[in-house]
C-alpha cells in the first residue's frame, strides 16, 4: 500500500514531455545481471529528426555523455533509442524493436541504476535539461514505461511502444533517387546552389526528415556526403509526394563523369534505402528517372522528370513576319522577323538567319546569332533588308526566311511581289515607311562598371505618334545593366535622336552579353527590338594603371658596373682627345 502511495505521489511530481525528445522508459531492475541489461529508452515524439551529440544523462549521483557509432547522433522523427552501458547486453536479452543504439562513456549508466528508485535527468551539450523522470523502488523484471503521460509499471517493451508492446518506425523505403546532376557546367565542386546534385523523391504519405542520412558510391567505406542543412538548400525534411535536393557542395570525387559509378544512399541505421547504377555524364545534362527508366535529360530539379527525350535537341521556330503590310514583302522592304530558339545538348552556338527566292537562290547575306547557354529559351526579333531587284537576278513569287544553327532549321514562306518600277539607271523608286527607326551609334567594346552609350534615330512620316524606348544589356535571361526609358512626342515628318545610357554591371562574364533596344509606337501591340552584340572588358585594376604611370625615366639607382661604365666613356673621350692633340702638335713642327 505504501508503494501505491509512493508511487502516486511520483506520478503527481512528474512533469510530462512535449514534442521532443523525452525518456519513455526506464529499466532499472531486470531478471538479468544488471550490470549488462540495464537501459534508459528515449522516444523522439515529433517528425524532425534531432541532433543528440554532446548531450548527456544523469542520475541522482553522476552524470555521462552519450557516444553513438558515427560522430554525430541523431535521433529520427518518431523513433526509440536505447541508451545502455559499453559491456550491454540488452540487444541479446531482451525482444528489442528497431532502435538507434546509444551507449553512455562508461560502464553503467549513471552510477547504475538504483533499484530503490530515483531521478534521470537528460540534458543537451548547451546545458540545458530537454526531460527528467523519477521512478520509485521497482519490481525484478519490470519496468516504467510513459503511457498517455503517466509513468506505470510494465513488462519491458524496449523499442517498442508501451501500449501495444509493437515496434514500428517511419517506412524510408518510399524516398528513391529520382534525378541527379554529375556533370554541371563550370567546375564540378561549386558550391551550392551550383555543382553536383542528387534529387531524391517522397511518393510516402508523410513528410520525412533525412537529416544524418549518407551518401557513398562504389568505392571506399566512407561516406562521401551526409545530409544536412549545408548541403540542402531547404532544410532536411523531404515533404510527401514532393522532392528534397542534396547539394554536393564543395566535394569532389563522388559523382563520376567518366566510367561506372553507383550512387547508394543509406538511413541512420545504415539500412540501404535506394542505389542506382550509371556510366558516364555529358556537361549539362541529367540523369533523369521516368517511368521505370533512367535517361539523360534537360536538369529538371525539384519538379517532375517528363519522359523528354527532345528535350536534348535545339529547336528553332520562325513565330513572326512584321511588316508585310497586306501580307507580300516587296522588293528593298525591310522586314522584321521573330524567331524561336531553344538550346539543347550542344557545343555548337550558332544560328544564321536569310532569305531565299522562290528558285532557293539567297537573296540577302546570313546574318550571325550567338547563343551559349544550354537548355535556355532565346526569342530575336531582327530586321532584314530585301534587295531592290531591279537587275532581275532573283525569281519572283513564294520564296523562304530560313532560320538554321544547332543542328536544327525552320522556314516559312514569304511571298514577294514582282519587281516595281525602277528608273532608267536602274534605281527603285523609294517607298515612303510609316514609321523609321535605326540604331545609328552604340559602344560596341565597353568595360565592365563603365557607361554604355547609344543613340537611336525615329522618324514618323504619316501622323505624329508617341514612342517609348527602353534599352538594357542582357545575357540569356539576365540583365547586365539598369533600364534607360524613354517617352518621345514625334510630329509628322519629324526626325529625332534618342540618347540611351545604360550603366554595365558584371558583365564580363557573361555568355553572350547583347544590347537591346525595344521601340514601342503609340497604337502597336509589339516593339520593334533591335539586338546588337557588345564585347564587354574586365574593369582595369588601378594598381596596374597606377603602376604604369609612375614609370619615369630618372635613373634611381646606379649600381657599380653602371658606374665603372660611365667612367671608361670619360676616361676613352680624354685620351683621344690627347692623343690627337700631340699628333696635330708634331705634325705642325715637321711642316714648320
Amino acid at each position: 500500500m505504501l508503494k501505491h502511495f509512493v508511487y502516486v505521489i511520483f506520478l503527481i511530481l512528474m512533469k510530462p514531455a512535449f514534442a521532443g525528445v523525452q525518456i519513455n522508459e526506464i529499466m532499472a531492475d531486470p531478471s538479468c545481471s544488471e550490470s549488462y541489461c540495464e537501459y534508459v529508452e528515449l522516444y523522439n515524439n515529433g517528425t524532425a529528426s534531432i541532433n543528440v551529440t554532446n548531450w548527456k544523462i544523469s542520475d541522482n549521483n553522476e552524470e555521462d555523455f552519450l557516444e553513438g557509432n558515427s560522430n554525430d547522433i541523431i535521433i529520427a522523427g518518431n523513433s526509440f533509442v536505447m541508451i545502455v552501458d559499453s559491456d550491454s547486453r540488452v540487444y541479446s536479452n531482451f525482444d528489442v524493436g528497431d532502435v538507434t543504439w546509444i551507449y553512455v562513456d562508461d560502464s553503467a549508466i549513471g552510477n547504475g541504476l538504483s533499484n530503490s528508485g530515483e531521478t534521470l535527468t537528460l540534458k543537451d551539450e548547451n546545458n540545458n535539461t530537454i526531460d527528467s523522470a523519477s521512478y520509485p523502488s521497482s519490481s525484478d523484471g519490470k519496468s516504467y514505461s510513459l503511457i498517455n503521460d503517466i509513468w506505470q509499471e510494465t513488462d519491458p517493451s524496449p523499442g517498442k511502444d508501451n501500449i501495444e508492446n509493437i515496434s514500428f518506425s517511419s517506412d524510408y523505403t518510399v524516398i528513391k533517387i529520382s534525378e541527379f546532376l554529375s556533370d554541371p557546367e563550370g567546375e564540378d565542386d561549386t558550391a551550392m546552389p551550383n555543382g553536383e546534385w542528387v534529387e531524391l523523391y517522397n511518393s510516402g504519405n508523410e513528410d520525412l526528415d533525412l537529416l544524418g542520412f549518407s551518401f557513398y558510391d562504389n568505392s571506399g567505406s566512407d561516406a562521401d556526403v551526409v545530409i544536412t542543412n549545408t548541403t540542402t538548400g531547404s532544410g532536411t525534411v523531404v515533404k510527401s509526394k514532393s522532392y528534397l535536393i542534396i547539394y554536393m557542395n564543395g566535394v569532389s570525387g563522388f559523382l563520376n563523369n567518366n566510367g561506372y559509378d553507383k550512387i547508394k544512399l543509406y538511413d541512420l541505421q545504415n539500412n540501404l534505402i535506394d542505389e542506382v547504377s550509371y556510366e558516364g555524364g555529358d556537361e549539362g545534362v541529367s540523369w533523369s528517372l521516368s517511368e521505370d527508366k533512367w535517361q539523360k535529360t534537360t536538369p529538371s530539379a525539384g519538379s517532375g522528370n517528363m519522359d523528354n527525350k527532345t528535350s536534348l535537341k535545339s529547336e528553332l521556330r520562325i513565330e513572326n513576319i512584321y511588316d508585310l503590310g497586306d501580307g507580300k514583302a516587296e522588293w528593298s522592304d525591310i522586314i522584321r522577323v521573330e524567331f524561336f530558339v531553344y538550346k539543347g545538348n550542344t557545343e555548337k552556338y550558332t544560328v544564321w538567319i536569310w532569305v531565299e527566292d522562290s528558285e532557293g537562290n539567297r537573296v540577302t547575306k546570313k546574318s550571325k546569332f550567338s547563343v551559349y547557354d544550354k537548355f535556355q529559351n532565346y526569342t530575336f526579333t531582327y530586321p532584314i533588308g530585301i534587295p531592290d531587284n531591279c537587275d532581275d537576278d532573283f525569281a519572283d513569287g513564294n520564296g523562304k526566311i530560313i532560320v538554321e544553327g544547332l543542328d536544327a532549321k525552320d522556314e516559312e514562306i514569304l511571298e514577294i511581289r514582282e519587281k516595281p518600277l525602277c528608273k532608267e539607271e536602274n534605281v527603285k523608286a523609294a517607298r515612303v515607311k510609316d514609321f523609321e527607326y535605326e540604331l545609328v551609334d552604340f559602344s560596341e567594346i565597353v568595360e565592365d562598371d563603365n557607361d554604355l552609350n547609344a543613340k537611336v534615330k525615329l522618324k514618323s512620316n504619316k501622323e505624329d505618334v508617341s514612342v517609348d524606348v527602353l534599352s538594357y544589356v542582357f545575357s540569356g535571361k539576365k540583365k547586365y545593366s539598369n533600364e534607360d526609358s524613354k517617352k518621345i512626342e514625334l510630329k509628322q515628318g519629324e526626325e529625332k535622336i534618342v540618347d540611351l545610357k545604360m550603366k554595365v554591371e558584371k558583365a564580363s562574364d557573361a555568355a553572350s552579353p547583347r544590347l537591346k533596344v525595344k521601340i514601342l509606337k503609340e497604337g502597336m501591340k509589339n516593339p520593334y527590338d533591335l539586338t546588337k552584340e557588345l564585347r564587354i572588358e574586365k574593369k582595369k585594376s588601378e594598381s596596374v594603371k597606377k603602376g604604369f604611370q609612375d614609370v619615369t625615366g630618372n635613373v634611381v639607382y646606379e649600381g657599380k658596373s653602371t658606374e665603372a661604365g660611365r667612367m671608361g666613356v670619360f676616361f676613352f673621350s680624354g685620351l683621344m682627345t690627347m692623343l690627337g692633340l700631340y699628333g696635330f702638335f708634331r705634325g705642325w713642327k715637321i711642316w714648320r
